[in-house]
């Protein structure tokens, strides 16, 4: 399987050209709202050891690429595991680590194997679903199914998308191997 994962969706932009590092995450991590003081300053201080926003135009590109070659190679292909995650939440940069331990002091029995913390950092909805449709469309474009990933997202649902923007022929037979007729009345 090949796709880009919901928990890893703060990485990537929709627009181009990128926006600034900060201006990049405070719009998936507090759209349309202004932000709390803490969580702000926890940004702030976690911003240079964030990743710029990488374009997510040529990752499709590449991800298309890669599905065109693994189809030519004979390969069973699909794309996932894409979607949504409502819960979460944008893990502590490995870089800055040291920040976290000034924080939030710890025994120092942890395996540095192990170490994984988790900010207060959600991604908005939004950009997630921007992502996965993204992503979608190059699934149905090339004709793979989807493996999606749906956590914690409750009236987030994709089907009035998706027969919205593509047959309903299309979504059964990747429903039911190419028979429309088998599956009628289950979707």
């Amino acid at each position: 399987m090949i796709g880009y994962h919901p928990w890893f969706t703060h990485r990537y932009t929709l627009l181009n050209p990128p926006p600034s590092k900060s201006d990049h995450y405070r719009s998936i991590f507090f759209p349309g709202k202004e932000p709390n003081p803490k969580n702000l300053a926890i940004l702030e201080m976690l911003l240079p050891y964030l990743p710029d926003p990488i374009p997510f135009g040529p990752m499709l590109e590449s991800l298309t690429e890669d599905i065109k070659r693994s189809k030519a190679e004979g390969r069973v292909v699909m794309l996932g595991e894409i979607g949504l995650d409502g819960g979460a939440r944008m893990r502590w940069p490995p870089g800055a680590r040291h920040l976290y331990e000034e924080k939030y002091p710890s025994s120092g029995q942890e395996d540095e194997e192990e170490w994984n913390r988790l900010t207060p950092f959600k991604v908005s909805m939004a950009h997630q679903r921007g992502i996965a449709e993204a992503q979608m469309g190059v699934a149905v474009e090339q004709g793979v199914s989807i493996s999606f990933h749906s956590v914690a997202a409750p009236g987030m649902s994709f089907l009035p998308t998706f027969l919205t923007r593509y047959s309903i022929e299309w979504l059964m037979g990747r429903y039911n191997d190419g028979n429309p007729k088998s599956c009628q009345g289950e979707i």
